[in-house]
């Protein structure tokens, strides 16, 4: 009797246990089904803010082009401007211009000698533009630019447009640093270069860009971990006004540029250097 009455203790243990586990996991379920909701909420939320980041990015890049364009605008109306300015423009003359040739010579101010046609050598006037009165019509338009990359870019893909962000010069306001390209305010003469640079086994392909037209290209190409190397090239040719020049990544998927903001070693520049 005392073995069953202790095996009937144990079984309402038992049965006690598993009532109190029953609950236990009842508590759990619970809490794992309010976890899951709160997920699915956060999943929701997340979802919401990537589809509104995308249309802010969008809607940046969209008044970015908007930017772009209009200060394209203003550059050309600017050229214009100054053009039109310049062909208004006389070059001076001497102050004898308006004196009459034929004045006749007084004597001693009181009657005319009554000689035709003979004037006296110092009376003989012409028009005459005195070498210092005489200015040379010259460009009104400032170029002059040089950029570089302030940090490491990675991940550039083929034909991404390079974006210099930091300036040391810009006369005239011709490179746009959030777009990487110069556009051109006025016919003539151009020079510009370029620099790359790549560290361990990464290798770089780099091409100077004129609409779409490839003018040049540089290479940096490292052998071994902790091996830097750089390339560049310079190129001069003609601009007319409106022409747009970038440099750009070639034949290479994945790119990086070892840049930093101290050693400035990857740039991009250019000078008007005439007409």
């Amino acid at each position: 009797m005392k073995r069953i009455d202790a095996i009937e203790i144990k079984m309402k243990d038992m049965e006690r246990l598993v009532n109190e586990a029953g609950q236990r996991e009842k508590v759990m379920l619970g809490r794992i089904e309010y976890l899951e909701t709160i997920r699915g909420q956060c999943e929701i939320l997340t979802n919401e803010m990537m589809t509104g980041q995308k249309a802010m990015q969008r809607e940046i890049n969209h008044l970015r082009t908007e930017i772009h364009n209009q200060q394209d605008e203003t550059r050309k109306l600017a050229v214009l401007f100054s053009a039109r300015s310049s062909d208004d423009n006389k070059d001076l003359v001497g102050p004898d211009e308006n004196m009459n040739a034929n004045t006749e010579v007084k004597l001693n101010g009181t009657s005319n000698l009554g000689i035709k046609g003979i004037k006296p050598p110092c009376m003989d006037h012409k028009r005459i533009k005195p070498p210092c009165m005489v200015h040379k019509r010259a460009s009104s338009v400032q170029v002059a630019f040089s950029a570089y990359i302030s940090h490491r870019e990675l991940h550039l893909g083929i034909n991404q447009v390079i974006k210099y962000d930091a300036l040391l010069i810009n006369d005239g306001n011709h490179y746009n640093p959030h777009t990487g390209i110069f556009t051109c305010p006025e016919d003539g003469l151009y020079l510009f270069s370029f620099f790359t640079a790549s560290n361990g086994s990464h290798k770089n392909w780099v091409r100077l860009v004129l609409d779409d037209v490839n003018i040049s290209g540089a290479t940096s190409e490292g052998t071994r971990d902790h091996h830097d190397d750089q390339g560049g090239n310079v190129a001069i040719f003609r601009l007319k006004a409106g022409q747009s020049v970038w440099t750009a990544i070639e034949t290479r998927d994945d790119a990086e540029l070892d840049a930093d903001s101290d050693f400035r070693h990857v740039t991009f520049s250019g000078v008007r250097l005439g007409s």
